[in-house]
């Protein structure tokens, strides 16, 4: 059977239908709140916890709730019995992040395409692993300045990996990150990187035949050379007698490895 937690507020909801009582809806928004802290900031979930424990003896004194009977004040009162059981927890939580060093910063990432255009109008998963920590995932619009992530609370050293969509590829990567006490912002240049295909053919459908190149020139892949010609223009349908030599750079699905700006 799953653990019962007493400040979820889907738990909360269930347990106030089982008992035939509608959840004060003040009460159930501040429990949505604290759900939706980030684990490693203890000390926010701590702030909340007052405001939580006033708006639920409020509702155990309710005309609902003691009508309802005593299977319902008890349901309530178990949920106010269990507050001070986790702020122990939290004030716990909230000394062991500061003995690990860890603080709050933010992130940038310029993330750029292969060609070095930027990549935007998308979506991005971030995650954040460090020693000690629990790990932070985010997902995070890409516009035109780069994925950004609010202020979060890290060790001084850990590893930041990356997912973004790109058309039909999704393209990831990693990297080592480190910070001295008292940073704001950590910096990355996300940048896709790219392989050069080199083929024999009379036209570019044969190139795209023949390698499984996908999408239109400039795009998704550039002609870097044809026919000795370098950063020639070439149309899809242009053809010519006899094969000649292509060479073609295609972006990779990955990132791998990128950098921190110092």
């Amino acid at each position: 059977m799953p653990q019962r937690y007493p400040l979820a507020p889907d738990h909360f909801g269930e347990d106030c239908h089982a008992v035939r009582v509608v959840p004060d809806k003040a009460l159930m928004k501040a429990l949505k709140d604290l759900w939706m802290i980030n684990t490693d900031e203890p000390e926010k979930r701590l702030a909340m916890l007052p405001v939580i424990l006033k708006l639920a003896t409020d509702f155990k004194k309710s005309k609902a709730v003691v009508q309802a009977g005593p299977k319902a004040v008890a349901m309530v009162g178990a949920l106010i019995d269990y507050i001070p059981v986790r702020r122990r927890e939290l004030m716990k939580d909230a000394e062991a992040l500061r003995k690990v060093g860890a603080q709050e910063v933010g992130v940038l990432i310029r993330v750029a395409d292969w060609n070095g255009e930027p990549i935007d109008r998308t979506t991005a998963f971030v995650s954040f692993e460090s020693a000690g920590m629990p790990t932070i995932n985010e997902r995070v619009d890409v516009s035109t300045a780069g994925i950004k992530v609010d202020e979060i609370r890290l060790r001084p050293e850990g590893l930041v990996s990356l997912s973004v969509k790109s058309g039909t590829d999704e393209i990831r990567g990693s990297a080592r990150y480190e910070f001295k006490p008292g940073t704001k912002l950590l910096k990355f240049d996300a940048v896709r990187h790219h392989k050069v295909i080199k083929t024999r053919a009379k036209s570019l459908d044969e190139v795209k035949s023949k390698t499984g190149i996908k999408g239109g020139a400039g795009f998704d892949f550039k002609v870097v050379k044809v026919n000795g010609e370098v950063n020639r223009e070439v149309e899809d349908r242009e053809s010519f007698e006899q094969e000649v030599e292509w060479q073609i750079e295609v972006g990779l699905p990955t990132f791998l490895p990128f950098e921190q700006k110092k």
